[in-house]
């Protein structure tokens, strides 16, 4: 993903891990799971060596001393096996893998856990990565993306379940034939806190006969004391039918929420519903996104929106809608249903442009969506001032 500008995402990720854009790599389609579109890869920064440095390599074996030289082979073997402050270099090459019922260590503020493609190089999981309380982990370039392969595949292709001061950052997931492919949730009293999803491009969620309406990331039921989280830097687009991101579950009132949620500077597109709020979701802030290629005309949507008593449900605000290449298409910034109440008061300073106003240089790949005009330059992933 190329990145441009002097603040907003890139000055977020930079504070959580040490890494510029230097190599460069390919992308994928998320249409077929195989085909290569150019990207540039993010990566840039000194090796690490040491006692606290591990590799794993599809030519490695799991027998082996997870070193340079004698890498494990397998993500199953070594996720479970790293411990505070250690790094785990991830080689070149395909990691065909069921990530599912791991037990992970936890990291520490001072010693995190980091996972990180190796520099120059793309590692890629196919198949499904489940994380619960991944506590003080980084992950850092890990591309994921749908296994045709899978027998019996579950709902969510990549499913981070509680945790305190992860970051996932700079991967490409997509093609998930399932209902998202992202799935943040919550575990236990307060988790997830302080997390993050910073810098990423999710796309292509292809959906499966059992989906109605899919999410490129859901973020789930979370308890009171959750958060902060952000979103943040990111670029979400193509969902064949539903939304780039669902705030909530969205089976009815009182069915949960995510709590303090931040999301900023994404770039969303094409779709039906850029971004869904349902059930219980509060305390969430939408501000300084680009908004388009939607097909509802709508472009944020609260559906049975139920927050608790006495919080703020959400904020939508200072956003950058695209409207519809359709003349006639009556499109807002902010829908709501008849039972979602009066959130006019949290609407304030949202923009619509016409279509042709951002002049995108492409809509259907991870370095696209690059635009020069100066409507759009306050907002979304590649935001300046």
């Amino acid at each position: 993903m190329s990145r441009r500008g002097t603040r907003g995402p890139r000055a977020f990720q930079a504070a959580l891990v040490s890494v510029v854009l230097l190599a460069v790599g390919g992308c994928w389609n998320g249409g077929d799971g195989g085909k290569p579109i150019s990207r540039p890869v993010e990566t840039e920064q000194t090796l690490r060596s040491g006692p606290d440095v591990r590799y794993v390599s599809p030519d490695g074996s799991n027998g082996d001393a997870g070193t340079e030289r004698a890498p494990w082979r397998t993500l199953r073997h070594a996720l479970p096996s790293l411990n505070p402050g250690q790094l785990l270099y991830v080689r070149d090459g395909t990691y065909r893998e069921d990530l599912r019922r791991l037990v992970l260590n936890q990291g520490a503020a001072d010693e995190p856990i980091v996972v990180q493609a190796y520099p120059g190089e793309r590692a890629l999981v196919r198949g499904l990565v489940w994380l619960r309380q991944p506590s003080y982990w980084t992950f850092d370039g890990l591309d994921v993306t749908w296994d045709k392969k899978l027998a019996d595949p579950p709902p969510h292709m990549v499913k981070v379940t509680g945790g305190v001061g992860w970051t996932w950052t700079s991967s490409e997931i997509w093609g998930a034939e399932a209902a998202s492919n992202i799935l943040i949730t919550g575990w236990q009293s307060s988790e997830p806190a302080d997390w993050a999803f910073v810098g990423n491009c999710v796309h292509s969620l292809l959906g499966s006969d059992t989906v109605v309406r899919g999410s490129n990331l859901t973020v789930g039921d979370m308890p009171d004391g959750a958060g902060p989280g952000t979103i943040e830097g990111n670029l979400f687009f193509d969902v064949e039918a539903g939304r780039n991101l669902l705030l909530g579950r969205n089976r009815g009132p009182d069915t949960g929420g995510p709590v303090d949620v931040l999301v900023r500077w994404n770039t969303i597109y094409d779709s039906d519903t850029a971004i869904a709020l349902a059930g219980e979701t509060r305390e969430v802030r939408i501000e300084r996104n680009i908004l388009g290629g939607v097909s509802s005309r709508t472009l944020v949507r609260s559906r049975r929106l139920d927050g608790l008593e006495g919080q703020e449900r959400a904020k939508v605000q200072q956003n950058l809608g695209i409207a519809s290449e359709d003349p006639s298409a009556d499109e807002q910034l902010f829908f709501q249903e008849a039972d979602a109440g009066d959130l006019s008061p949290n609407r304030a300073g949202n923009t619509i442009v016409d279509y042709d106003y951002a002049d995108f240089d492409d809509t259907t790949s991870c370095d696209g969506f690059n635009s020069t005009e100066s409507v759009v330059l306050p907002y979304g992933r590649d935001a300046i001032g």
